[in-house]
């Protein structure tokens, strides 16, 4: 299976949107499909009680480990933000 067809997908389960993880809330799935607008044809037609948060390709994934990656070494677009409580 090519990365491209493998999407990670958070939805909401149930419970409305009021919902909290674990009761009813957001849940991870592994799904594949052709592209992103076949994924979502494929979700409503299958799960139609599923209201998708977000979905990102294995390949997107990889993009964005890469750039958090460049972030904490200090480049990149994308800006790190810590809590000065954690322990270092």
């Amino acid at each position: 299976m090519r990365k491209e067809n493998v999407f990670l997908v958070t939805a909401r389960v149930g419970g409305g949107p009021e919902a909290s993880v674990g009761e009813g809330g957001l849940e991870q799935r592994v799904m594949c499909a052709t592209d992103e607008l076949a994924l979502h044809a494929f979700l409503a037609a299958s799960f139609p009680d599923l209201a998708v948060v977000g979905a990102v390709s294995l390949a997107g994934l990889e993009t964005t480990i890469a750039q958090i990656k460049q972030a904490l070494g200090g480049v990149g677009p994308i800006p790190v933000f810590i809590d000065p409580a954690m322990p270092g």
